[in-house]
């Protein structure tokens, strides 16, 4: 668990430094590792949560860690938006040969809105100041990253004992009686 949350805070990192010139193959590389560090998380930390429950709140964990985790992402989804808006409509003020209609479409509906109307040296304006905006949002988790590693340190992993793996199997058998077809 501790290693999945350490991969996320590096790949939260490095998505930082994407820039508009970045290769495909680093951003499909930094997205495996983001993908990866998801599934050293998530599924542990449902395994541990439910480990260290009463066996009759095991049910009750699982439904509130589920909301817990979409909750915080409709609230980091809620957050990003408007970081990510302020930095670009400033850093688009900063071009003045966009009109304000332009700003709008880029704002609303992202920059290849615009670009193809635009001269190759404001197109690169109005990219850079995109990437200006995602990059802010990355920073903004950075240390929204750095404090669930360290909350995630002192979380006791308890294993499941021989015990409690050989009941949860007695429980799970059923026996089958197998008989001979009746004789006709």
């Amino acid at each position: 668990m501790q290693f999945g949350y350490a991969l996320g805070l590096l790949s939260c990192g490095l998505m930082y430094r994407f820039d508009i010139d970045t290769s495909t193959g680093y951003i499909v590389g930094i997205l495996f590792l983001v993908g990866f560090a998801a599934g050293c998380t998530l599924q542990t930390t449902l395994v541990t949560m439910q480990n260290t429950a009463p066996e009759d709140l095991r049910a009750i964990i699982t439904g509130a860690r589920n909301t817990f985790r979409s909750f915080g992402g409709s609230i980091g989804l809620a957050a990003a938006g408007p970081i990510r808006n302020s930095v670009i409509t400033t850093a688009l003020l900063s071009i003045p040969s966009l009109t304000d209609e332009q700003r709008k479409q880029v704002i609303s509906l992202g920059p290849s809105s615009i670009l193809g109307d635009l001269d190759s040296e404001t197109s690169i304006l109005v990219l850079r100041a995109m990437r200006r905006g995602i990059q802010t949002v990355y920073l903004s988790f950075l240390p929204l990253m750095a404090v669930s590693l360290i909350a995630v340190m002192f979380v006791k992993q308890r294993r499941l004992s021989d015990e409690d793996y050989l009941a949860s199997a007695e429980l799970a058998t059923v026996p089958v009686v197998l008989s001979s077809p009746p004789a006709e």
